[in-house]
């Protein structure tokens, strides 16, 4: 299957994978998002699924990336 979805910015959005494997393809223009992703996820060691028991991030440092991004989180 194969999907797609466009919209202009400040649209809230949202994507849902109902299936156990995706890949996914997803291009942020303009440029920004990324450091969101840097400030908040933690780098890959390896292919595949990160391992278990990665800590979560603490909801201040979140805030924070999100507010340095530019971004809006939307309760889901």
């Amino acid at each position: 299957m194969t999907a797609a979805a466009t919209g202009r910015r400040g649209t809230p959005h949202r994507f849902q994978v109902d299936s156990a494997e995706a890949t996914v393809l997803d291009p942020m223009t303009p440029a920004g998002f990324e450091s969101f992703v840097r400030s908040t996820g933690w780098p890959a060691t390896a292919d595949g699924p990160p391992p278990e028991g990665l800590p979560t991030r603490d909801g201040g440092e979140v805030d924070a990336a999100v507010r340095a991004a530019g971004l809006t989180l939307l309760a889901g």
